[in-house]
């Protein structure tokens, strides 16, 4: 197995982007969403935050954000 640091690399390589995540989109609506999640965990750190508090605060559902991390993690 082999990993390469930028997608210009993997793609002399003879490699292609993931279709999934899209890595060459950039700033996807997914990625903002998990920006403003660690944000808010950032700016939250001396308090105890719930899984509520943090799908309140970027307004989706706790299914969706937990979907959005496993997909995220593969």
């Amino acid at each position: 197995m082999k990993f390469y640091q930028y997608l210009v690399d993997a793609e002399r390589a003879g490699f292609r982007a993931c279709k999934r995540c899209q890595p060459e989109v950039g700033d996807s609506p997914q990625m903002r969403l998990v920006r403003e999640v660690i944000a808010f965990l950032v700016n939250q750190y001396d308090q105890k935050v719930e899984l509520k508090d943090i799908v309140s605060h970027v307004g989706v559902s706790s299914y969706y954000l937990e979907r959005l991390g496993k997909n995220k993690s593969r």
